[in-house]
């Protein structure tokens, strides 16, 4: 009988159980707790719509320092204690927002939670890149698809919930919610200790260039930012876009979105198999040319009329997860994959500004082009992508020249060589 890893493409947990126990428990608890927080701090804090935005706002910002500073520590500091560190600032931060009456320990809660979630995305691929390591050779690549899929996985679950929770015309449910995501911090943090990740025994290389000399990965953040930006766009503009450039009926952004979610949680390891033969570079390349087929079309769907709408709509959706299903676990094995031995923690931890800078540039390019013309933000997003996929492209031919074993781009082990 096959096991349900296998279906999915999972790698084998062997005694990694802990690790995917600790970030499945994480992505429920903040997939709860993330649609319900501006209500939140709204039905029961008491703050105002635009004040509980600036200060969700300023929390970002404030995290937007965080994966320079994860970068420094990690140089000393092992990725596993990184993030349970990550898990603990945001079950503190929690605990203060539930200080409800208090607005200085909203704004201080508020803080806490963005950074600590900046610092676990900053050091758990890091986490994972060290169980790889010690993985069969056909799961490596595998593991880089957990937390997504995790994260994918609680974002659909936990959305689920918070529909129901949110039909509770009282503040309870939204209190047990937050709650419930401090406690799974916790619990997180302390399953963590139980997991041992793979001690790599390869001589260390002492003599790489810092990062921003490194052009090679300098242009990877670049252009998997460039990548990111047409992937946020869908979930910031998706919802505006349907029912008000294209006045189409409401009711179909719940399934759209869910369609991506459901995928995106599932079916990353089976993108993994398909492209298993070729680069990882090669499937970010893929996604991005899906990215932009997806940008063009949904900018073309402004043109049909009635059912062809909605038909037009779900098609592009499923291009655009085929991207994500790409994309996803791709682009963290080629971070990891580029940098040098001696820093991989800190380059991997740098390599998370590529996701940062575009949760700023994406919701910023949206609110531009919508108000000059409705389509105009998914031919942006569209070319967007097809400059990343350029950028990665070149990225992956110059890698090729280099004989280094060292900095070849990952391919999987059973392709011959």
């Amino acid at each position: 009988m096959v096991s349900v890893t296998a279906f999915l493409g999972l790698p084998r947990l062997g005694s990694h159980r802990a690790l995917v126990l600790a970030l499945a428990v994480d992505a429920l608890g903040s997939g709860l707790s993330g649609p319900l927080l501006l209500v939140y701090l709204t039905r029961v804090a008491g703050l105002g719509v635009a004040t509980s935005g600036v200060l969700l706002g300023a929390g970002a910002v404030v995290a937007l320092a965080v994966p320079a500073v994860v970068a420094r520590v990690a140089r000393h500091t092992p990725a596993k204690r990184i993030v349970i560190v990550a898990q603990l600032v945001q079950a503190i931060g929690v605990g203060c927002l539930l200080v409800s009456g208090v607005p200085a320990l909203l704004a201080i809660g508020a803080a806490l939670v963005a950074v600590g979630q900046r610092t676990f995305w900053s050091s758990v691929f890091s986490l994972i890149a060290d169980v790889a390591d010690g993985a069969e050779p056909a799961d490596q690549p595998r593991w880089f698809a957990v937390p997504s899929m995790m994260q994918y996985a609680g974002v659909a679950i936990g959305a689920l919930v918070a529909g129901a929770l949110l039909a509770i015309p009282a503040g309870w449910p939204l209190t047990a919610a937050l709650l419930a995501n401090g406690v799974s911090f916790v619990f997180s943090a302390i399953v963590l200790l139980a997991e041992r990740p793979h001690q790599s025994t390869a001589p260390v290389e002492q003599s790489r260039a810092p990062l921003w000399r490194d052009r090679r990965y300098l242009a990877l953040i670049l252009g998997n930012t460039l990548l990111v930006v047409p992937s946020m766009m869908l979930g910031i503009g998706l919802p505006l876009y349907v029912t008000t450039t294209l006045h189409a009926p409401a009711w179909i952004i719940g399934p759209l979105l869910a369609l991506v979610t459901v995928i995106a949680a599932t079916c990353q390891g089976w993108g993994i198999r398909l492209v298993q033969r070729r680069e990882r570079a090669t499937a970010m390349v893929l996604a991005g040319g899906l990215w932009a087929i997806w940008g063009i079309g949904i900018a073309a769907v402004d043109a049909l009329q009635g059912t062809a709408v909605i038909a037009g709509l779900f098609v592009f959706v499923l291009v655009y997860a085929a991207a994500e299903v790409l994309h996803a676990p791709a682009s963290m094995e080629v971070a990891s994959s580029l940098a040098p031995a001696s820093a991989r923690p800190a380059y991997l931890s740098l390599f998370q500004f590529s996701f940062a800078i575009a949760a700023i540039v994406s919701p910023t390019v949206f609110g531009i082009t919508s108000a000059a013309w409705g389509p105009l933000p998914w031919l942006v997003a569209a070319g967007s992508a097809v400059v990343g996929a350029f950028v990665i492209a070149g990225i992956a031919k110059s890698a090729r020249r280099e004989r280094s074993g060292t900095r070849a781009l990952p391919t999987s082990l059973n392709s011959t060589p």
